[in-house]
């Protein structure tokens, strides 16, 4: 069984839980798993990812603290934390333990937080699905993109060369959020761009955090470096930078991300305990947006259903294009077919925004469009 890898949450942390009243998380969440007993639909399972270091800490207590005294919302998910994933006596040993317990909780059908510090540990968290399904659509929030050299051993800087260029292939989709121009290449743009891999900056996003919604509505899993918060509102990472998300912002961005039917982990990593209150609440808040957003998803309905979908038509100069609107939602998606093809078939329906509808009224074909074309085709 995984549990055999991880250090329950203290007998201590857990009377401090069960002392809180009957509208906190702590009195709502629950610190073992019974495989026979699990009624819930939604299943939210919380795990710390622990290393062992002589310069800072990582310890997740003080976090669990202050999660525990925040209120529930109207959920109705069953929430396990089941403690920490102990530091292994060799990286790899940690790496292996992680991917087990990780995979385990997936199959289980856990909606998985993890908190960490390593970002290398995203590739353990991608690997994981390899027993899970077949095409993975990864996002990453990040300041900078991570493609160093894949010969060299898995580290902070590689993790998504590894990823792409390492067997099996399971990678559809990936999308990356809030890059800074000054710590990015032009070649890794240019990369990403030959990948057909989506790619928003943090000027854009600070226009309309809402452009995130699209792009992670059917994402599988996610990882969010905390540095990619600017330091004024959080500072317990190594890499503190003085511009960012500010702490709306990433609230907005996980609650968005929570929204997600497909999402089933978030990696939030760089964390290194620095002893503040603020960061504590703020990263609390954020691990409780996204469990808001996971108890209030917008209802899975057939796109066909003519009381929740408007189909509208839109003819271009180069292809007439066909938009899905819901319209208790306010969702968009677009349909992707083969130009050449005229049949039911090979009919694929992808997420889109707003503002892509409004392009194609003006008779222009979005980059939405033609991205997703080359995935399929």
């Amino acid at each position: 069984m995984f549990e055999e890898f991880l250090n329950p949450v203290s007998e201590e942390l857990q009377s401090f839980a069960f002392s809180q009243d009957q509208f906190s998380v702590g009195h709502h969440v629950s610190f073992y798993f019974d495989e026979e007993n699990q009624t819930s639909p939604l299943k939210i399972a919380i795990l710390g990812l622990k290393e062992k270091s002589e310069d800072y800490d990582v310890d997740f207590n003080l976090i669990r603290k202050e999660l525990y005294q925040l209120k529930v919302g109207d959920w109705t998910s069953k929430i396990i934390d089941f403690g920490d994933i102990e530091a292994g006596a060799t990286f790899e040993d940690s790496c292996f333990a992680f991917q087990k317990v990780h995979q385990a909780l997936l199959k289980r059908g856990f909606k998985v937080i993890v908190l960490g510090h390593l970002p290398e540990f995203t590739y353990f968290q991608y690997r994981s699905f390899d027993s899970v399904k077949t095409n993975v659509n990864l996002s990453c929030f990040d300041f900078k993109f991570r493609f160093g050299d894949e010969s060299e051993l898995l580290n902070a800087n590689n993790f998504l060369s590894k990823i792409i260029s390492q067997p099996p292939h399971n990678l559809f989709e990936y999308t990356h959020f809030g890059h800074q121009a000054y710590y990015v290449a032009q070649a890794e743009l240019d990369l990403i761009e030959h990948l057909n891999f989506d790619v928003i900056r943090l000027g854009e996003l600070m226009k309309s955090i809402k452009k995130v919604e699209p792009f992670t509505r059917e994402t599988d899993l996610v990882a969010l470096d905390l540095a990619c918060i600017q330091a004024s509102d959080f500072s317990s990472t190594p890499t503190p930078l003085p511009n960012g998300f500010n702490a709306r912002e990433i609230c907005a961005i996980t609650r968005y991300i929570g929204t997600s039917h497909t999402v089933q982990s978030i990696y939030l990593y760089h964390y290194i305990e620095r002893y503040k209150m603020a960061d504590h609440l703020l990263l609390t808040q954020m691990i409780w947006y996204f469990i808001d957003g996971q108890n209030h998803k917008p209802l899975l309905v057939d796109f066909e259903d003519e009381l929740h979908f408007e189909k509208i038509h839109v003819p271009t100069v180069e292809q007439d294009l066909v938009f899905y609107h819901n319209l208790y939602s306010d969702q968009w998606w677009i349909e992707i077919k083969n130009l050449n093809d005229h049949s039911p078939e090979g009919v694929h329906i992808v997420p889109c925004h707003k503002k892509d509808y409004s392009q194609a009224i003006r008779g222009e074909v979005p980059n939405r469009f033609w991205k997703s074309f080359k995935k399929f085709y």
